[in-house]
């Protein structure tokens, strides 16, 4: 197992956002109006074990 794990942020800004929105507005209690979504940004970084 490797002792780093790097996330790198896309080339493409926006698309991962534009999908979570499209995954989160597709949800059917959503859809009905029975629940309210809210999209957050996330920043994820990792450190290794030393």
């Amino acid at each position: 197992m490797p002792d780093y794990i790097y996330f790198l942020h896309p080339f493409r800004h926006g698309f991962f956002e534009q999908a979570a929105n499209a995954f989160m507005m597709n949800n059917p209690s959503v859809k009905k109006n029975i629940m309210m979504a809210e999209l957050h940004p996330l920043r994820v970084s990792l450190t290794a074990n030393c």
